[in-house]
C-alpha cells in the first residue's frame, strides 16, 4: 500500500495512532529548486552514497509552495542492476512545508542506484523539495502502551513591522520540541530503548482501526530522555522529552 494518497477527512484519534521507532536515519539524497516555471536545479548531497541494492526513493517539501498548479517530478537514473530506471512523483499545489510523496518507478520493485536528471512541471521560482531515503520497511519497531505523543515546533513566524503595522512576516527557527508518554515494562522495551540516541519515529494514522493508513508522519533525528514516573496507584508511565529534527508527512 503506498504512503501517500490516502488521506481522509475524519477526525484522528490516539486509538488509531500506531508509534514506531527506526534506528535507520531518514537520509537527504538531494534537493530540486525551481528557478522558473518547469526549469530548476538539481544538487546531490555530497554525503549520501547510494548502495548497490538501490535505494526507494522520496520527496519532502521544503518549504509552503507558491504554485497553484501540481508539480509533475520526473528522476532519471539507474536500477540496481544498472538498467536504465525513471520514477515520478505529483506535488500538489501550494502544499506546506514538509508534505511528502512516495517516488513511484516505472517498474515495480526496481530501485535507484544513480541519479542523473531531475526534472519538474510548473512551480514558482524558489519552490522546491528534497528528495530523500527513508528507514527500511523492515527496520520499524511499534512502541506500544502509548499515551500521547506532541510535536511542537515553537513560534516559527516573526512579524517584522513598519512603525505600527506588520509589513510582512519571515520564517523563524523553531525548537522541535518532542513530548511522549508511555507505560513501562521493562528497561528492554518501548522509550528506555531508544533514550538518548537519534532515531527516526514514524505515527502512522489507521481511521476506525482499519489495516491501512490513511496518514503518516515520518520525524526525523527524533532523541528523548526517559524520566520515570510511579504512582502510588496507578500504572508507571515513562515520559519521553527531547527534541526532533525534521518531519516528512504521506497524507
Amino acid at each position: 500500500m503506498p504512503l501517500d494518497g490516502n488521506s481522509t477527512n475524519t477526525v484522528k484519534n490516539g486509538l488509531e495512532a500506531i508509534v514506531s521507532y527506526s534506528l535507520q536515519a531518514m537520509q537527504d539524497v538531494g534537493k530540486y529548486v525551481c528557478e522558473e516555471p518547469g526549469s530548476g536545479e538539481y544538487t546531490a548531497d555530497p554525503d549520501f552514497a547510494f548502495p548497490n541494492t538501490g535505494v526507494d526513493l522520496a520527496l519532502r517539501v521544503i518549504g509552503a509552495l507558491e504554485s497553484e498548479d501540481p508539480m509533475v517530478v520526473t528522476i532519471v537514473g539507474t536500477d540496481q542492476d544498472d538498467a536504465a530506471l525513471e520514477g515520478t512523483a505529483t506535488i500538489g499545489g501550494q502544499v506546506s512545508r514538509g508534505q511528502a510523496y512516495e517516488v513511484v518507478p516505472e517498474t515495480p520493485g526496481k530501485r535507484f542506484k544513480t541519479i542523473s536528471s531531475v526534472t519538474a512541471t510548473n512551480g514558482e521560482a524558489g519552490d522546491g523539495f528534497e528528495i530523500v531515503k527513508l528507514p527500511d520497511s523492515d527496520s520499524w519497531n511499534e512502541l506500544c502502551f502509548i499515551e500521547n505523543v506532541e510535536l511542537n515546533e515553537g513560534t516559527t513566524t516573526r512579524p517584522v513591522y513598519c512603525r505600527f503595522e506588520v509589513d510582512h512576516n519571515k520564517r523563524a527557527r523553531g525548537e522541535n520540541t518532542l513530548t511522549m508518554a508511555v507505560k513501562h515494562t521493562n528497561h528492554l522495551n518501548g522509550l528506555p530503548r531508544i533514550k538518548d540516541r537519534d532515531v527516526t519515529l514514524r505515527l502512522a494514522f489507521h481511521d476506525d482501526g482499519q489495516a491501512g493508513a490513511t496518514e503518516t508522519w515520518i520525524i526525523a533525528k527524533a532523541r528523548v530522555s526517559t524520566p520515570l514516573s510511579v504512582p502510588e496507584e496507578d500504572d508507571a508511565t515513562v515520559r519521553g522529552e527531547g527534541n526532533f529534527g525534521k518531519y516528512a508527512v504521506f497524507s
